[in-house]
């Protein structure tokens, strides 16, 4: 063998390891991802306060991602679950989703909003909230709901939508109390284009899973974006956003999960699935 041939070999072997590896093992090296995002002026009762974000987690059974997921959940502490889209990959996926969520049992419930997924022709379309509203998780559709806690409240707005056009974030955010910490979930950071003048306090989004691919140096090659937002996943503060959103959003910040599943292809490089814990905290205004 020539070391041109060696070469090659090498290559090859390097080559196919890192197939194996991005469709066989990344895919299920879920990863908790724990981050603090300051609120200014923050009440005492919410300071510390607990969301598990989940999101596209592309359920249509109950296989090896899953239950890896259903332990790891079964191990969160959290105030409140609020996830992002996509719950679904296919109209039976109602049930092994509510094995996935059982051992999470957040004081203040569960929310969620719908993705692109949930709008597929197969799936069984306005009735997918009504499946899950009786597991326990409740879809808000471009509408807002207010917990109140211990003489404050938290607002968390829901839209329909972005990637699809469906959203509309001042409807729902229009519906949150005035005063209150408001969180706005939204399928897809697509949502900063038409924010205009409002601002909730919180954005939370999914739908780029993290680009599944990322090159090194390089990051995710593609995000599946409606508009082309360069955003891809983790945290993004408020000057930050202001540029990609053409605003001044004076304190809004978002945070992007990569996601758990894949649609199609749940192949990953670089790209871990995330359970993302964000706990929020006062900081000065």
């Amino acid at each position: 063998m020539t070391w041109i041939d060696l070469v090659w070999t090498v290559l090859g072997a390097l080559a196919l390891g890192l197939i194996v590896y991005a469709w066989a093992v990344e895919p299920y090296r879920i990863r908790i991802s724990r981050l603090d995002i300051g609120i200014p002026n923050l009440s005492d009762s919410l300071d510390g306060f607990t969301i598990c974000h989940l999101s596209d987690l592309h359920i249509g059974r109950f296989g090896r991602l899953e239950r890896k997921l259903a332990r790891i959940l079964s191990t969160v502490d959290a105030d409140l679950c609020l996830i992002t889209g996509d719950l679904l990959s296919a109209p039976d996926g109602v049930e092994p989703l509510a094995q996935v969520l059982a051992g999470l049992r957040p004081k203040h419930g569960i929310f969620a909003v719908l993705g692109n997924s949930e709008h597929d022709p197969w799936m069984p379309g306005a009735s997918v909230a009504d499946d899950l509203a009786k597991h326990g998780i409740r879809v808000l559709i471009n509408e807002c709901t207010y917990l109140s806690l211990d003489g404050t409240g938290l607002s968390i707005a829901g839209v329909d939508d972005p990637f699809l056009g469906l959203d509309d974030p001042g409807r729902a955010l229009a519906g949150c109390r005035s005063g209150s910490v408001k969180i706005l979930l939204a399928h897809s950071p697509d949502v900063l284009a038409n924010l205009g003048a409002h601002a909730p306090d919180v954005i939370l989004a999914g739908h780029t899973h993290g680009g599944q691919i990322c090159i090194p140096f390089l990051g995710a090659l593609w995000t599946h974006c409606r508009y082309d937002l360069k955003i891809s996943a983790g945290y993004y503060g408020p000057h930050r956003l202001s540029r990609i959103a053409g605003g001044h959003l004076a304190h809004t910040q978002m945070y992007i999960s990569s996601g758990l599943g894949g649609s199609g292809v749940r192949a990953r490089f670089l790209c871990r699935p995330e359970v993302a814990i964000l706990r929020l905290k006062t900081s000065r205004a």
